[in-house]
C-alpha cells in the first residue's frame, strides 16, 4: 500500500504548479511509515504517533529544523478540496536543533501528538479523516547571523510534506 502512495506522490512532486529552475522536481522526500495513524484514548486524553522517514534525494546537504528531536512542524487536514492547518507543536527556543542530512541519507522521525485540555490544541471537530504532516526542511541553514537568528532557505512545499494518511480512533 505504501508503494502505491509513494508512486502517487511522485506524480504530485513532478507536476508541481510552482516553477523553480534551480530546484529540480524529485521523488518524495517524506513518507509516513503507515497510511493509517491510530488514536488511543485514555482518561479524556488522546494520543497519536506520526512516524515518518525523511530521505535526502538531492545532490546537496539539506537541513531539518527539529523541536525535541522531531522535525514535524504541523499537521494539515483535507477539508472539502483544501488543506487546513489543525496542529502546530509548541516549541521553546532551547528545544530547537538542526539535523543535517547529506545526499542519499535518511532519518527516521517519530512525533507524539497529545490532545487534551492542557495540551496544544488539535483543532478539528471530527478527528477521523485525511491528513498530511509538514516538516521544517531547508536547502540552506546557517546559525549566527547578525541578529543571532538563523539564516535559512525553506525548501519547496512538496519537499516538506508527507504523503497523505488517515487518522482513525480505536
Amino acid at each position: 500500500m505504501l508503494s502505491g502512495v509513494a508512486c502517487g506522490l511522485f506524480a504530485v512532486a513532478c507536476h508541481s504548479r510552482r516553477s523553480n529552475a534551480a530546484l529540480p522536481s524529485i521523488a518524495p522526500m517524506l513518507l509516513t511509515d503507515s497510511d493509517t495513524v491510530w488514536v488511543t484514548r485514555r482518561n479524556g486524553i488522546r494520543v497519536l504517533f506520526v512516524a515518518s522517514t525523511l530521505t535526502n534525494r538531492l545532490p546537496q546537504r539539506i537541513y531539518v529544523r527539529r523541536c525535541r528531536q522531531s522535525g514535524l512542524v504541523g499537521i494539515e487536514k483535507r477539508v472539502n478540496a483544501s488543506w487546513q492547518r489543525v496542529y502546530e507543536p509548541v516549541c521553546a527556543l532551547g528545544d530547537i536543533s538542526v539535523l543535517a542530512l547529506g545526499p542519499n541519507q535518511s532519518h527516521n522521525d517519530m512525533h507524539r501528538v497529545t490532545i487534551g485540555p492542557f495540551y496544544p490544541r488539535f483543532n478539528v471537530a471530527e478527528m477521523e479523516g485525511e491528513y498530511r504532516a509538514q516538516y521544517g526542511v531547508y536547502t540552506e541553514y546557517e546559525t549566527g547571523g547578525r541578529s543571532g537568528r538563523p539564516i535559512s532557505k525553506l525548501a519547496p512545499e512538496e519537499w516538506r510534506m508527507t504523503n497523505t494518511f488517515r487518522i482513525v480512533e480505536r
